[in-house]
Order: structure tokens, then C-alpha cells, then sequence
């Protein structure tokens, strides 16, 4: 190959960066090819270009490619490899695939794989049986699927840590004799139709993270997570829960509950609510961070939360009800070092805001309330604006958009940054789509000194 000047040009004299930049727009079978032209590239590909293989994209369509993958593999004796199946229905021309066509494509590479995830969006049922077990050295999992039954035990894989399932056309199965993966830290349960926990899933004595978001629990079965003496995070975001379960009070180990989307306070009375959040939060003296956001009929300030000494993180977004705090909630705002709550609480409480939140480093604002700030209220933008320039530890504000008022939103957020902006330059400012807000995890609370 002639280049500038008339110098010749070789490919292998590049540099290796430059030579896995290249490699890396390859499909899968260019990639196996190209690693067996000579040994320079096999080493430059396969040893310096680890990364390069550790997310291998694998459709249906690739089925051939990935054959050629594994035989490859087995002769170079190569390490295990993330590998991500989507699978989705069949498009073309031809029969459409068949569960069995996913377990064909999974066994190719079942040896090899660390990480799994397969999507199947057919109305076929999936099954998660025996063929799982072929992946011995699988530490995460996730099956998402239109539906799912679980019908074998997975007692077997032992290096998984991480199992996500999804089933939201029906209800998730685990069949009597099945069982999870015995090592699970971290499981998730999201949209899978489950009206009671599943005894199966109680039966992890290392679990630390629970998230069984947007099913419709009955509430008397969270008491089978009672054994789980190593859960730290439990998430029910919306389960149609209709006041704070108080099978939560033996939950003595939980650092993070997440109870958004919910009904806690809808027809209660006051007296009620408070008894209802004291009998589920009192003996919960380790809980570091609590989601009570968007719960419909939420109008009072929880007087359980004052007792909550080492919490650090409170989500109360979307409550348009709770207006005004009690002087008691200062003690609570003293402790944060993460808030979101509405434009309307802000502005109804700057004053104790300014004296009671110095920890707080990062605050989520949602937009209710911020057009009757911001239209004849000058004094109380004024009042807000010196509230956050007093709080010494704020580094970030966050304005949450609803998508429903997004045009409405975003001229009022863009107001505001400006205000903010010209007041407080240092403060970093952005704004996020509700419906990409997420509670912390355990590792972020970690974070907050």
C-alpha cells in the first residue's frame, strides 16, 4: 500500500490503539478473522484488545457468526467474555424463532459467558430451565421477557451474583422445586405481575438489594423477607401500596427504602397516616435514604422521619399537598445530604432551609409550584435564591421535568437557571427527566460523607 510521498503502508505498522479502534467496527466474524490473519494481530485483538470482546452484541441473525466465535474460542482457549442475546420476534422472511432457537444460540457460547442478558419480546413464553446451568461462570443475569417461568433449580450457579427478571404480560413463575441462585446480592423483580414474594426469593441468605418495583404486592407477604439479614435496600416503587407496610419494622437491617408511587395517606386520617409511618419506620434506626415521593393524599409531614438519625437521602417530589414543615423537620434537613421536594416546599419553607440544611450537597427540585413562584412573588425567588447561597455544602441543583409539562417546565426551569446562575455561578445546575429519577444505590450513600 503506497502512502504519502510514495512510502509504503502497512496496516500492522499502526499503532495497537489505533488497530483496536479499527477492530472494534468489525462485525463478529470480521473480528474472528482478522485476529487469525498472523500473530502480531491475534496478539494486538485478542491480548491488548480485551475490552474489545468483553460485549459482544448477538442476534438471531447472528447465529452463524457466533458458531464461528465459539470454535474459534475453543481453540485459543480464551477467557470468559460478556455476551448479550436479543432476541426479538422474527421480522423477516421465514418461520419465526422459537424459545428454543435463544437455548440453541446460548449453548454456542454457555461455557464462556460471565454476563447475560436476553431480551424476548414475543408472546412465547420463556423458560429459564436446566439449559442455564451450562454457564458456570455467570455473575449476572437478566431475562427480560414478555413471559417467564423459572422451572428448574439454579442452586448450581454459584458465581451469580446479579439476577434481573422482568415478565410484564403475566405473571413471573417459579416453579415449587425451583430455586435462585444461592449467592445473589442483588435481585430484581420489576413488572412481573407478582402479587405475593415469592417463597423462592426468601430464601437468599445474601441478598442485600430487593427491588420488586411496579408489582401488586399484598403487603402481608413482605414479612417473608424478615429471615434476610444481610437486606439493605428495598424497593416498592408503585406496588399500590396504600400506607407504609409494617412488615418493614423487622426489616432491622434495611440502609434504603423506596416507597414512590404509592398511595401512603390517601383517605387516612392525619392521626392514622403518623401512626401508620411510626409503626414502620421507628425501628428502622440504620435507614440512610427514604423515597416518599408522588404518594397521593401525602399532606403532612411523617413525624417518624425526625427519629431517623442517620438518614441521609429523602425523596418527597410530587407530594403538590405537603406545603408547610413543622419546626421539628429542621432536625431532618440538618442530617440530608440529598433532598428532592417541590418548588412549593422551597419556597413556603426558605427560611429553615437557610438555617437547617448545611449537609446538603445535591438538591432535586420538581417543578410544582415554581409558575406561582416566579409570577408576582419576587421577594420569595430572592428568599430562595440567599437560602441556597447559605447552604456552604450545596455543590448541585437538579430541576425534575414532568414529561406532561415539558414545554411549561422547561421555560420556567430556564427562568430559574438563569436567576441561578447570575446569583450563584459556582452552583452546577441541570435538569432531568422524571422519569429517568432513580432512588441512590447503596454505593452512592456510601459516597455521601
Amino acid at each position: 500500500m503506497q502512502g504519502p510521498a510514495g512510502q509504503k503502508f502497512s496496516l500492522l505498522g499502526l499503532p495497537a490503539d489505533l488497530l483496536n479502534g479499527i477492530a472494534a467496527h468489525l462485525t463478529l466474524t470480521q473480528r474472528v478473522t482478522l485476529a487469525q490473519v498472523c500473530k502480531q494481530l491475534f496478539h494486538v485483538t485478542r491480548v491488548q484488545g480485551t475490552a474489545m470482546w468483553n460485549a459482544l452484541p448477538i442476534t438471531f441473525h447472528c447465529a452463524e457468526q457466533l458458531a464461528s466465535f465459539a470454535k474459534w474460542r475453543r481453540r485459543c482457549s480464551c477467557a470468559p467474555v460478556n455476551v448479550w442475546l436479543e432476541m426479538h420476534p422474527w421480522r423477516g422472511v421465514g418461520a419465526k424463532p422459537v424459545w428454543d432457537d435463544v437455548v440453541s444460540t446460548f449453548r454456542l457460547v454457555a461455557p464462556s459467558l460471565t454476563s447475560l442478558m436476553i431480551r424476548w419480546s414475543s408472546s412465547v413464553p420463556a423458560e429459564a430451565g436446566s439449559w442455564l446451568l451450562e454457564a458456570v461462570h455467570l455473575t449476572d443475569l437478566a431475562l427480560y421477557c414478555n413471559r417467564l417461568t423459572i422451572s428448574e433449580s439454579m442452586s448450581t450457579l454459584t458465581k451469580l451474583q446479579e439476577l434481573s427478571l422482568e415478565s410484564p404480560d403475566a405473571q413471573l413463575v417459579i416453579a415449587p422445586h425451583a430455586s435462585l441462585p444461592p449467592n445473589l446480592t442483588r435481585l430484581f423483580a420489576v413488572d412481573c405481575f407478582l402479587t405475593d414474594v415469592p417463597v423462592a426469593m426468601c430464601q437468599l441468605p445474601h441478598l442485600q438489594c430487593a427491588y420488586l418495583s411496579r408489582n401488586p404486592l399484598h403487603a402481608a407477604s413482605l414479612s417473608r423477607l424478615a429471615d434476610l439479614h444481610r437486606l439493605e435496600l428495598l424497593s416498592l416503587i408503585g406496588c399500590w401500596l396504600e400506607r407504609p407496610p409494617p412488615q418493614l419494622s423487622v426489616m432491622t437491617s434495611l440502609r434504603a427504602c423506596y416507597l414512590d408511587y404509592n398511595e401512603c395517606g390517601v383517605g387516612d386520617s392525619e392521626h392514622d397516616t403518623q401512626s401508620a409511618f411510626s409503626t414502620a419506620f421507628l425501628p428502622l434506626p440504620g435507614l440512610e435514604a427514604l423515597g416518599l415521593s408522588h404518594q397521593q393524599g401525602l399532606d403532612i409531614w411523617p413525624t417518624a422521619l425526625d427519629s431517623l438519625t442517620r438518614l441521609k437521602v429523602l425523596y418527597l417530589e410530587s407530594n403538590h399537598e405537603l406545603v408547610e414543615l413543622p419546626s421539628t423537620a429542621a432536625a431532618t434537613l440538618a442530617r440530608l445530604r440529598l433532598l428532592s421536594c417541590d418548588a412549593s416546599l422551597l419556597f413556603a419553607n426558605a427560611g429553615m432551609f437557610r438555617a437547617a440544611a448545611q449537609r446538603l450537597q445535591h438538591l432535586y427540585i420538581s417543578g410544582n409550584g415554581l409558575s406561582e413562584a416566579l409570577v408576582g412573588r419576587a421577594a420569595s425567588v430572592a428568599d430562595v435564591l440567599a437560602a441556597l447561597a447559605a447552604m456552604k455544602a450545596l455543590k448541585r441543583v437538579t430541576f425534575v421535568v414532568q414529561t406532561q409539562r415539558e414545554e411549561v417546565a422547561s421555560v420556567e426551569v430556564t427562568v430559574l437557571h438563569v436567576k441561578l446562575q447570575q446569583h450563584l455561578p459556582k452552583l452546577a445546575v441541570d435538569a432531568i427527566d422524571s422519569e429517568s429519577f432513580f432512588g441512590v444505590t447503596l454505593s452512592e450513600i456510601d459516597a455521601l460523607a
